[in-house]
Formats: structure tokens, C-alpha cells, sequence
């Protein structure tokens, strides 16, 4: 999976469980909203119930008064007080949830509304009767109406004490939300960091502390990580990159140091005039600068048809004169190719015994050209199966031209000092012959001389 399509479902996700705890919320709200509309209606509906039981009773009061005194004010009171009960008993209408019960009581009170009007418009109610059986009759009704309300009035009580235990329960539910929703919160939010981190911040840091090893020169590094994602192939493509890095430092190094043996052996060649001592420190410079576990020099002895061993980075115990016949087939196979041959170790020498025991495996031999005449050849062997690229095979050529030339410039050395002798020798002969005048003398001189000369006996 991308890591796109990851971030993508873990937002997806936060977003489902913010909408389901939004819903959640809104709810218990709804439910708290309605509870408190429930409270309020039932709290406006025992306020309205209440005052219609004053003014219930006040209306009681000034019909009773009116029948027993006849006093007009009383008659006036009944007006006003009939005029606010019948005004209440609208509001109720609107208000009160108990509608039923409201209509019942709102007949007898018109039923004795009838009474009370039959009682207010006698004339003299005092003493009368028939006014006395018809406040009987209204007060009668009128503790109906009481009895009513106070009814009403008890089951608002009783609506609210439902509310306020829905309340009670609501609030413990709220209580064991809040605490889930807080613990699950919790729990997500500890989820998400780890998700986020094992998703981003790791390879992140993977990535941060691979560049920082690059940077140090670690080549041989690689992002260990198994993924799909972005991050996935990012780190293949690092690693890839970083494999291409190394091997192009490899090759560099290679390279630099077949130039510094390069220039080794030139400067060997160019300070050196002994033709051995030259041979063993170019000898010694190859194998240590090649990693080689050998190297030897083997020089053309041509009055002995063979190439016969000249200097090798062994020590001296292993310095034995060894000669190969040009005959041998390994001699021929070298003398048939300018460049370097793989040989077989236990070939290579004129008496046909096989290899020192010294552990090689590889040996590669290449002739040492000079005027298109083999003057020598050069063999370096490894200890372990090594495979020479084809730039040590280079290298190897590039020095065999500089052993060819070191040789070049000993043979020039060896001639031009014994071209050096002859003519100090004919000077001290024609000195003697002009110098000397004892005849016995100039000739065990000259006798001297001419043995010096030819290097007789």
C-alpha cells in the first residue's frame, strides 16, 4: 500500500470517529435540550395552574360575598375576577400539557358560571333561597375545580420529578461518555502517533541517519527496509545508488592505485641503477601496491636459452637460481602473445617438479618486450582464487615497459662502463709505453692491464 493510500485511510478514519462522537454529543444534547424544554413547560404549567386556583378561589369569593351582603363592589370584583379566569383559561389552553383534564375542569366552571350569574343578577341575593342553593351548587363545583387543579398541579410536580431522575440518568450517561470518549481519545490519539511514527518518522530517521553514514564515507551501507510504499522504493533506488557509488569509488581506488604503482616504479626506475637492486624493489612495489602474494622477474639468459630468475619480493632464502626453458611449452605460450597469460604454477619450471609449496592458486605471467625481442618475463601469483580485471592486466603491461626500460638502461650502464675500463685501459698502456723505461716493467704492466681489460685469468 502507498503511503498516499495509508494517510489517506488513517485521516479517513479519524474523520469517521470525529463525526461518530460529534454525533454522539449532539445526541445527548438533543436528549438534554428536550429534558429542559420538558422542564420548562412543566414548571410554566404549574405556575399557570397555580394562579388559576387564586383566581378560582377569588371568584368563589366574590360570588359568596355577593349572595351573602349584596355589596356592590363585591359584584364589580366578580366581574373582573371572571374576566381574569376566563383569560387564564386560554393561556392554560396553549400551555398546559394536560389537556384533557383541563377541558373537564373548564366545564364545571362553566356549568358554574351559570350558577354564579343566576346568583349575580338577583337583585337581593340576601336571604334568598334559591341564591343559597345556587352558591351551594357553586361552591360545590368550585371544589371540583379546586380538587382539579390541585390534581394537575400534583401531576406537573410529579412530570418534573420524572425529569429531573431523566436528568439524573442522562448525567451518569454523560458521565460513562465523557470517560469513554476521553479514553478512547486517548487510546486513538496513542494509536495515531504510532502509526504516523512507524509510517513517516522511522524511515524518516532511516533515511536521515543513512545519508548522515554516506556522508562519512560508510559506502558499504544499506537502508534496511522491507516496504511497499513510497518510503520502500525510495530506499531501494537509495541503496541502488549508493551500490553504483561504491563501485565507482572501488573502480576510482583501483585506478589511483595502479597510477601511485605506476609512479612508484618510474621513480624506482629513475633513481636506481643496479640492475637487482632495481628488479627487487620493483618486485617488493608490485606485490605489496596488488595485494599479490608473489612476484617475480625472470631476465633472457640467451647463452643458456632460458629466463632465469632475477629478483622477487620472497625473502632471501627463497632466492634460488631457477631457470625456464624457452623451450618449455609455458615459455612458448607467454612468447606467443604480447599481453598477459594465465598459466598453470606447476608448469613453470625446466625441470618439470611442481610448484613450491607456498599456497598459490593464481599465477599470470607477461613477457617483459623490448625492440620486439622478449627480454624477460614478469609473473605475479595470489594466494586466494583471484580473478586480475582487465585494469591490473594494464597496469601489469604499463610496468613491464618500465622493466623493460630499467633493463634498457643497465645494459646501457654495464656497456658504457666497460667501454669506460677499455679506454682507462689503453690510456694507462700508452702512458706506460711513454712513461716506463725498464722494459721488464712495462711489460708486467701491460701483462696487468690487458688481464684487467678482458677480465682474463
Amino acid at each position: 500500500m502507498s503511503l498516499r493510500a495509508k494517510i489517506t485511510l488513517m485521516l479517513t478514519g479519524l474523520l469517521l470517529l470525529i463525526a461518530l462522537f460529534a454525533f454522539g454529543t449532539l445526541l445527548i444534547f438533543e436528549n438534554l435540550t428536550i429534558n429542559m424544554g420538558t422542564l420548562q413547560s412543566v414548571s410554566e404549567e404549574h405556575r399557570i395552574l397555580g394562579d388559576m386556583e387564586r383566581k378560582v378561589s377569588g371568584f368563589l369569593e366574590a360570588t359568596n360575598d355577593w349572595g351573602l351582603t349584596g355589596d356592590p363592589r363585591f359584584k364589580n370584583m366578580y366581574k373582573t375576577r371572571t374576566d381574569d379566569l376566563y383569560d387564564s383559561f386560554s393561556k392554560a389552553g396553549k400551555s398546559v400539557i394536560q389537556k384533557k383534564e383541563l377541558g373537564a375542569i373548564e366545564e364545571k366552571f362553566a356549568l358554574a358560571g351559570r350558577y354564579a350569574s343566576l346568583v349575580i343578577n338577583n337583585r337581593h341575593p340576601v336571604g334568598s333561597p334559591e341564591v343559597h342553593a345556587y352558591l351551594q351548587q357553586i361552591n360545590r363545583i368550585g371544589g371540583e375545580i379546586l380538587d382539579g387543579l390541585e390534581k394537575m398541579r400534583q401531576q406537573s410536580i410529579d412530570d418534573v420529578m420524572d425529569v429531573a431522575t431523566a436528568g439524573q440518568l442522562m448525567k451518569r450517561d454523560m458521565t460513562y461518555y465523557l470517560a469513554g470518549l476521553i479514553a478512547f481519545s486517548s487510546f486513538m490519539a496513542l494509536f495515531l502517533i504510532l502509526r504516523v511514527r512507524r509510517t513517516i518518522a522511522e524511515p524518516f530517521h532511516e533515511l536521515l541517519k543513512a545519508t548522515e553514514r554516506i556522508s562519512r564515507g560508510e559506502l558499504s551501507y544499506r537502508i534496511k527496509m522491507n516496504r511497499r510504499d513510497e518510503f520502500g522504493i525510495v530506499a531501494d533506488r537509495f541503496n541502488s545508488m549508493v551500490a553504483d557509488l561504491e563501485s565507482s569509488n572501488r573502480e576510482i581506488n583501483r585506478k589511483l592505485a595502479g597510477t601511485e604503482l605506476i609512479l612508484d616504479v618510474a621513480r624506482i626506475a629513475a633513481t636506481t641503477l643496479e640492475l637487482k637492486e632495481a628488479f627487487a624493489l620493483m618486485a617488493g612495489t608490485i606485490a605489496s601496491r596488488l595485494q599479490l602474494d608473489s612476484c617475480v622477474i625472470y631476465m633472457l639468459r640467451p647463452e643458456m636459452n632460458a629466463f632465469c630468475l632475477e629478483a622477487t619480493n620472497k625473502s632471501g632464502a627463497e632466492m634460488r637460481d631457477t631457470c625456464l626453458s624457452s623451450e618449455s611449452e609455458v615459455t612458448k605460450t607467454i612468447l606467443s602473445k604480447a599481453g598477459p597469460v594465465a598459466v598453470d604454477e606447476g608448469s613453470l619450471y625446466s625441470d618439470g617438479t611442481e610448484s613450491r609449496s607456498d599456497g598459490s592458486r593464481s599465477c599470470l605471467g607477461i613477457p617483459i618486450i623490448r625492440d620486439n625481442i622478449c627480454k624477460g618475463i614478469l609473473f605475479v601469483r595470489s594466494t586466494s582464487a583471484k580473478v586480475f580485471s582487465e585494469d591490473d592486466k594494464n597496469t601489469l603491461m604499463i610496468l613491464v615497459h618500465t622493466i623493460g626500460s630499467v633493463a634498457q638502461n643497465a645494459e646501457l650502464y654495464q656497456s658504457t662502463k666497460r667501454q669506460l675500463q677499455k679506454l682507462t685501459a689503453l690510456y694507462e698502456l700508452s702512458r706506460a709505453v711513454t712513461s716506463v723505461l725498464d722494459l721488464q716493467k712495462l711489460l708486467t704492466k701491460t701483462a696487468r692491464e690487458i688481464t684487467r681489460l678482458l677480465n682474463s685469468r
